[in-house]
């Protein structure tokens, strides 16, 4: 076998960044893909993935070394003789091509198409932000496998792959402001895009994979997180972000719990408007005086229900970048690694996992005196919705919740 040196990637404009996470020892076997080490910037974590299979034979950092772009990592001893082959291998082999059409790709001539990835048609969108690249050079991708991850002011998305192949070049970097049209990547296309099989090599027996400790489900995870409240969404970030494969369980149908959405998030937004009230009116003491507002209760909704969407959107595309698979139901543990899911067409999918976080939050108790049939009783989800002005409001409850409310509402002209 021969010893190889795995060096760190293009990691975009990063450099000298500390290592926080060694995954793998000298002697261990990986497979392709699989996380190396885990460095950590200023912005996010992000893991160093192996580019081939072998074995560790020496480890040349430690938790805490600073690496950037070339250091090397570690040295592999590649499985079989054609792990690294040299890249005019198939054209050495390949016999004279006999009259006639040329070769079709994949063939012993080794006839490949380099085609230029460039930006598809996203719309109105224009110097777009990447945040993420997806591949490195030397990846194989397939068709629509993500390649980077844009973000406007709006939304995040995808650039999908258009064919499937290996990636020669790559043309951009994370920070980098893209439109329709930029050149991306460089893409060698047809099925013999990676390296063939050595025929003389026997193949190597797989390590004998562990049994499972129960039944897979529909939907399998490393980590299951129920609950997509602050401490949900975050630890399945986290969890991702450390390599974890990660199935995120909400029964809402935007992340984010009570706080992003009926929560502290809507609460702030609307605190903020009664402080503008407020202040026009402390401003006549000191000599300038302003008309009465004139409250338009449905822009002003308008208004509270887009930074809600802002923010839920935002963890969306942050769970999509992470390739944490979001799952819309209410959980139910049916067994010590499984959790049943039922959505709200009533369909049920079970999700397996090896690890589970509960961040289920709770839920208010209903007073049983109180008439809430009554439409004139509402809660604290009715009152953030702002379905009118009422004349005159009693609030019951003297906590942060019927502060906050008291406090907008007699802003905004109630008694």
């Amino acid at each position: 076998m021969a010893s190889v040196e795995i060096k760190v990637p293009d990691i975009g404009d990063f450099k000298d960044v500390p290592i926080i996470e060694i995954h793998v020892k000298p002697g261990d076997q990986i497979n392709p893909e699989d996380p190396l080490l885990t460095l950590e910037s200023d912005k996010a974590t992000m893991d160093v993935p192996a580019p081939q299979a072998g074995t560790v034979s020496e480890l040349r950092v430690k938790i805490g070394d600073r690496i950037s772009q070339g250091s090397v990592i570690l040295t592999l001893e590649a499985a079989g003789a054609a792990a690294t082959p040299p890249k005019d291998k198939i054209r050495q082999d390949a016999e004279p091509a006999p009259e006639g059409p040329p070769p079709s790709y994949g063939s012993p001539a080794g006839v490949y198409d380099t085609v230029d990835v460039r930006v598809p048609d996203i719309g109105d969108f224009k110097n777009v932000p990447i945040i993420e690249i997806h591949v490195a050079e030397g990846d194989e991708v397939k068709a629509e496998d993500p390649l980077i991850t844009l973000e406007s002011d709006k939304a995040t998305m995808d650039v999908p792959a258009p064919a499937a192949g290996k990636i020669v070049s790559l043309k951009i970097k994370v920070g980098d402001r893209i439109s329709e049209g930029d050149l991306i990547l460089c893409l060698q296309t047809g099925e013999a895009a990676a390296p063939p099989k050595a025929a003389s090599a026997p193949p190597q027996a797989a390590p004998a994979p562990k049994p499972p400790s129960a039944a897979r489900g529909d939907v399998h995870a490393e980590v299951l997180v129920l609950g997509a409240g602050p401490g949900g969404y975050s630890a399945a970030f986290r969890a991702a972000d450390l390599g974890k494969s990660v199935v995120l369980v909400e029964r809402w149908k935007t992340l984010g719990g009570v706080c992003l959405n009926v929560g502290c998030i809507p609460s702030k937004a609307l605190l903020h408007a009664a402080k503008v009230v407020s202040e026009t009116q402390e401003m006549s003491e000191h000599g300038l005086s302003f008309s009465s507002p004139n409250v338009d209760v449905d822009k002003l909704r308008g208004w509270k229900d887009g930074v809600v969407k802002k923010l839920t959107g935002g963890l969306n595309g942050l769970a999509k970048a992470r390739k944490v698979t979001v799952v819309e139901g209410a959980g139910k543990f049916v067994s010590l690694n499984q959790v049943e899911v039922t959505g709200a067409d009533g369909g049920t999918k079970v999700v397996s996992f090896e690890q589970a976080i509960i961040a289920a939050g709770s839920e208010p108790v209903t007073l049983p005196f109180i008439p809430h049939d009554d439409p004139r009783v509402i809660d604290s989800t009715g009152a953030l919705e702002l379905d009118g002005l009422p004349k005159r409001l009693l609030v019951l409850g003297g906590g942060i919740i019927g502060l906050e409310m008291a406090t907008v509402y007699e802003a905004l002209g109630s008694k």
